[in-house]
């Protein structure tokens, strides 16, 4: 119980500390308003080069650089993929010259990224570092962007993640893929992030009440599209180790009729991408129709724009590429919520 009890008082801290977070690391990506990552020693005639771009993890970090991918590859207009760094680091001859490696790590020190990185360099590709300072993975690459003092929190995901997404828009902004009046836009959106991480008696209200919904149910299934299918991996991750919880992920074209215990499982689709709503909501509406019972996690727009009403959660709009943090803080909130109702038991 003691060591439950500690786990959530840990939970609660990296919660209060994810505004903290996300704010040091937009501190450390930018300079007099703009994006500046005075570490990355790559050029534009380098990235025009590039056939691809792969960027890599284990456990938490392989979640956030997959999320990321799929905004990579929006925004700069290179194929992007997200390869487990124990995939990567047994694939001979990939990666080459050609490919840029994006090697993710909440301690540095992870034996597979670090070897994966060093595959790569062996290779010919240039590999970036996203690590804490003075660790080996950061250490053995000429190209880093440095995790904040907050990085090896439960919540790191998100600080990696939004590091990701900011790249994205730097290497965007110097291939000319993505405009500089977006780029500024963006910027006063990811300014305005903390701020929303920071839930009114509202929100939090609306969190207990799900908590409450969630502890009724023997196993929860957390459920995405692109994106949204990597938060889900990372969310059910942390409802197992720590609340305890039978949680898992799919994706949400997965989700078939017969393929878990309707009565006693909750359904959690996670929407976070204005672009993916229409074609999501028919994925809802088919959940919806072989089970009972659903608790979908979205933004205020979407709903309203789906027509959302029964059985969800919403939290402030950002942008698509932003919304999966704020998203994914509400249901770091709701555990947190489900720890301390388990904790008065």
């Amino acid at each position: 119980m003691n060591e439950v009890f500690n786990q959530n008082e840990i939970l609660n801290q990296d919660i209060d500390d994810l505004p903290l977070m996300i704010k040091a690391a937009l501190e450390n990506s930018t300079q007099k308003e703009k994006l500046k990552f005075s570490q990355i020693k790559i050029g534009k005639s380098y990235l025009q080069g590039l056939k691809m771009i792969i960027l890599t993890g284990d456990s938490s970090s392989y979640c956030a650089s997959e999320a990321a991918a799929y905004n990579t590859e929006l925004l700069c207009d290179i194929p992007s993929v997200s390869v487990h760094s124990q995939l990567l680091m047994n694939t001979r001859g990939i990666p080459a010259k050609d490919t840029l490696v994006i090697a993710c790590s909440k301690s540095g020190e992870d034996t597979d990224t670090v070897f994966a990185a060093k595959r790569a360099i062996k290779n010919g590709a240039k590999v970036i570092a996203v690590a804490p300072e003075e660790s080996t993975l950061y250490k053995m690459c000429k190209s880093v962007i440095p995790l904040s003092e907050y990085a090896d929190s439960i919540c790191g995901f998100c600080e990696e993640y939004f590091l990701l997404s900011l790249l994205s828009v730097y290497f965007g902004g110097k291939l000319g893929t993505m405009p500089k009046l977006n780029i500024s836009v963006t910027l006063k959106l990811a300014e305005m992030l903390s701020g929303k991480l920071s839930f009114s008696s509202h929100g939090k209200k609306a969190l207990e009440e799900a908590a409450d919904y969630m502890t009724s149910f023997s196993d929860i299934i957390f459920c995405g599209y692109a994106s949204d299918e990597a938060s889900a991996r990372e969310i059910s991750e942390c409802f197992r180790i720590y609340g305890g919880i039978k949680a898992y992920s799919l994706p949400i074209y997965d989700i078939r009729e017969n393929s878990v215990n309707s009565e006693s499982t909750l359904i959690v689709p996670i929407i976070t991408n204005n672009a993916n709503a229409a074609l999501i909501n028919m994925q809802v509406n088919k959940i919806k129709s072989l089970y009972s019972s659903t608790l979908i996690f979205t933004t205020e727009s979407i709903a309203q724009e789906c027509n959302l009403k029964d059985g969800i959660v919403t939290v402030e709009d950002s942008i698509p590429l932003f919304n999966t943090i704020t998203v994914t803080g509400a249901l770091y909130k709701t555990l947190s919520c489900i720890n301390d109702k388990n904790d008065k038991k």
